[in-house]
């Protein structure tokens, strides 16, 4: 089968590998579509973010066809249209596991598929039976693909407490950012600004609802909202850019949140000083749980559009034009089709 392997010298290439064999518990998935995530593109990069192991098949956003089944497998069928929980294989024995935060298992980390196990950028990939979510079909199977992202950014706002009538900035407005500003819309913001740098992202984020999109080169930020109306409730950093954090805690109001999803390549600095007087809350936001399945849910009724998002679809051999059309913020999100 073809598959994109991710190399000891930080390169990727495509290599023809044999089809999995799977185990009783296992699913073996036909994949069809495969994003393209920013921490895939931190991987090719020397000090990346996520430490790949060599020799993995990357992709941990994908969708596909189940193609076969282990004979302890009951929860999907061959033929099924499905989805991959790429962070589900847990130890199931940890305190995190036992209370029921399965995504803060020591094990994911060991365990996360198309960073550490076999990914979605092959014909076929094998997963525990555990990892797999039926598509209805209300969901575009292209649309399977951006479930693992959306789940993020919901696990964000929901992390958070964001309550009804709060208002909200969004530092980035790449996939994570765009989907974070849809879940804010859901979750009954007043107000969401978002900060980017690319007009194209811009305009994207007002018509998915963004009340305003602020070019950070033209607009001094603590200025703008310090002068405009009272400071924000609640500031969401996905854009991994090491000074935002200290940005938003100047921008929140007295006792007001800071969500970090985006992982800055450089450690941050923070005025001390700030944060304490004003008793900024800062909270990491790692993954997701049971927001994968809510994600899927949003989808098939409708409360989150995805197109928009997706500037191309091109064929697995193009993995190559892909990647560079990310890393020259030509696109949003960008899918390759197996």
């Amino acid at each position: 089968m073809k598959a994109v392997v991710f190399h000891a010298d930080r390169t990727m290439g495509m290599e023809v590998l044999p089809i999995p064999t799977i185990d009783s518990d296992e699913v073996l998935i036909r994949s069809k579509y495969c994003g393209i995530c920013g921490t895939d593109l931190h991987a090719t990069e020397l000090g990346g973010i996520c430490a790949y192991k060599p020799g993995v098949v990357i992709g941990h956003e994908f969708a596909g066809l189940v193609a076969d089944v282990g004979s302890k497998v009951q929860a999907v069928r061959r033929g099924d249209r499905v989805t991959v929980h790429p962070n589900r294989n847990v130890c199931g024995r940890c305190y995190s596991c036992r209370a029921g935060q399965y995504h803060l298992c020591p094990q994911v980390w060991e365990t996360c598929v198309g960073i550490f196990a076999p990914g979605g950028l092959a014909e076929y990939v094998k997963v525990k039976e555990g990892m797999v979510f039926k598509l209805p079909s209300e969901v575009k199977l292209e649309h399977g693909a951006l479930v693992e992202p959306l789940a993020t950014s919901l696990h964000a706002v929901r992390n958070a407490d964001f309550p009804i009538g709060a208002s909200a900035l969004v530092f980035g407005a790449g996939p994570i950012g765009l989907l974070t500003v849809q879940c804010l819309v859901n979750a009954g913001a007043r107000k969401i600004y978002v900060v980017e740098y690319s007009p194209l992202r811009r305009e994207l984020a007002y018509k998915l609802g963004a009340t305003e999109a602020l070019d950070p080169v033209k607009t001094d930020l603590e200025e703008y909202f310090d002068s405009r109306l009272p400071l924000l409730d609640y500031v969401f950093e996905c854009s991994g850019d090491p000074t935002a954090v200290d940005t938003a805690v100047h921008l929140v109001k007295r006792r007001g949140g800071v969500v970090v999803v985006g992982i800055s390549p450089q450690p941050l600095t923070i005025d001390s000083l700030a944060l304490i007087s004003k008793e900024v809350s800062i909270r990491g936001s790692t993954d997701y749980n049971e927001e994968f399945e809510l994600s899927i849910e949003l989808l098939a009724r409708g409360k989150i559009t995805l197109d928009p998002l997706i500037t191309a679809i091109l064929p697995i051999e193009q993995f190559n034009k892909a990647f560079g059309m990310l890393q020259r913020k030509e696109a949003v999100k960008v899918l390759l089709e197996i």
